[in-house]
């Protein structure tokens, strides 16, 4: 098995174990380089937190060394788990290896006779109790570091007490150890392996061996130049996948699915309170929702911060304003007391709903609506809504119209009521009104014409104005020319009455003439 903390050595585990008195031999094989190593090295053993064991000096012949575990610290039943299991900690002259699993075999139960209690005081600074039966109840001793140790054992001779210093690696700090009938431990003591031997309080559960769900440590935390100690609380469920944690800082509880809710204080701003929920790390910022206190101008405040888990779309929301941004869509929205304004995040403000002061010290309403292009329309209690911009400046392509007055006439006025009932989001009226047929306009004016994304139709009423004047114009034209052709007639039969009368003159002239011939015949 090669390990990177070994720093060069290839520690190849042939493992023997064979119950001995309470021992398990451990033979194994150190290459170093590709050679086998010879000397001696140092090892450190331990399982958990609840046994551990050095052997120095350890005599290495041709890479090969055997090592009687349990031989100064006895290993116990409990200390295995349900398969008679446990992961041990191994350390070669102070270069830590990957956990190793070891096994230990049921031993052949031997049978004591005693005839009476035993009390037994040996010479190697030990002290054995044991009961009728001949069931050891009690073991102090002096152990191997040089530590005094207390072994309690029931009726059963199953050790369920144990009270010794702990040590790793030259630090040492008191432990206490309480064992349930099914492996439950209760423990607590000295954290040794940190720099800081601070306290700790842990209960393990039946299922997950070697893992408290149940921790209450003491932890230290540099707070600028000045180290705090506080204390910290640990709460798993018996899969591990869900837990809480509580410490002076706050509370956190985590779901199996990595989802995170906390309450805490914020350090980094005035130690406010935050609650926050946080979604599984698919996400590379998890942190959806936040309730907390701000100070803004000054003036402290609840604030609320909601997002998607990408953050292209966010919601703040406190006394001050309420704000969405749509980053994905380029979109953003902004309220507060007295404006409401929608923007687009590259150009601005599209639309403002503002209020506004006066000239003469009153507020008024204003909408100003904009587009990409740089058009803008602004409505108050000012705007002239019959106004619509017209100067020649801004036009170009300018074309008169034809045919206005033949297409006009092909166009009917007509009064209607609206389908108030068929369309009660349109807010129509009910009253009877006065228009134009939509489809019929488009035939002739197709400009004058809009069509939404569901197919209805709508027309530019203001724009038909233009239309009109052309069509009264033509229609003037039309009777100018009847006039003038009128003034040509009446000048013709005046002219034709004039012929007649002298037409009848001369008719009886010639009546005259004819009789004054025939009377002078």
């Amino acid at each position: 098995m090669l390990n990177n903390k070994l720093l060069g050595f290839l520690f190849i585990c042939l493992m023997v174990f064979e119950v001995k008195a309470q021992t398990v031999e451990y033979s194994g094989q150190i290459i170093e380089k590709g050679k086998k190593v010879n000397g001696q090295r140092d090892f450190y053993f331990a399982i958990g937190s609840i046994w551990s064991e050095e052997h120095k000096d350890v005599n290495i012949d041709d890479g090969k060394f055997h090592i009687n575990l349990g031989e100064e610290n006895p290993l116990y039943e409990h200390f295995f788990d349900a398969n008679n299991e446990a992961k041990l900690y191994v350390s070669v002259n102070g270069i830590a290896l990957e956990l190793i699993t070891i096994k230990l075999p049921k031993a052949k139960s031997i049978k004591k006779t005693y005839k009476r209690p035993l009390l037994a005081n040996s010479t190697d600074n030990r002290l054995q109790m044991f009961s009728e039966d001949g069931l050891q109840k009690v073991d102090l001793k002096v152990n191997a570091n040089n530590h005094g140790q207390l072994y309690l054992y029931d009726s059963l001779g199953k050790r369920k007490a144990w009270l010794a210093p702990f040590g790793v690696e030259g630090k040492t700090g008191g432990l206490l150890s309480l064992y349930g009938d099914h492996g439950g431990w209760v423990g607590t003591g000295f954290k040794v392996w940190e720099e800081k031997s601070l306290p700790f309080f842990h209960l393990e559960g039946y299922k997950m061996k070697n893992t408290p769900l149940v921790a209450m440590e003491t932890y230290e935390y540099q707070e600028e130049s000045n180290p705090v100690e506080f204390g910290v609380g640990h709460f798993l469920n018996s899969d591990n996948i869900q837990n809480s944690r509580i410490e002076a800082y706050g509370f956190w509880h985590t779901s199996k699915n990595g989802t995170v809710a906390g309450i805490n204080t914020k350090d980094w701003d005035n130690n406010f309170p935050q609650i926050h929920l946080n979604a599984t790390d698919y996400f590379d910022n998890s942190q959806l929702f936040t309730a907390e206190i701000i100070t803004h101008k000054d003036v402290e405040m609840g604030n609320l911060y909601m997002k998607n888990g990408t953050e292209e779309k966010t919601v703040v929301i406190n006394p001050q304003n309420f704000y969405i941004n749509d980053t994905e869509n380029g979109y953003n929205t902004f309220i507060n007391s007295s404006s409401f304004k929608v923007g687009k995040n590259d150009y601005g403000k599209l639309g403002e709903l503002n209020i506004v002061k006066g000239n003469n010290g009153g507020e008024f309403a204003q909408l100003i609506l904009r587009s990409e292009s740089g058009g803008e329309l602004k409505l108050d209690h000012y705007s002239d809504f019959s106004l619509i911009d017209s100067d020649i400046r801004y036009k170009r392509d300018i074309q008169p119209l034809s045919s206005s007055l033949e297409k006009v006439m092909q166009l009917n006025g007509v009064s209607y009521h609206y389908r108030v009932n068929d369309f009660p989001k349109k807010s129509f009226s009910s009253e009877r009104q006065i228009g134009v047929i939509a489809q019929e306009v488009e035939k002739v004016y197709p400009e004058l014409v809009v069509e939404d994304n569901k197919g209805m139709k709508s027309v530019h009423y203001a724009q038909t104005v233009a239309v009109l004047i052309e069509a009264i114009k033509e229609l003037n034209q039309k009777v100018e020319a009847l006039e003038e052709q009128n003034e040509t007639l009446k000048a013709e039969l005046q002219q034709s009455m004039e012929n007649k009368e002298e037409l009848e003159t001369l008719k009886l002239q010639l009546q005259v003439i004819q009789k004054l011939i025939t009377d002078t015949k």
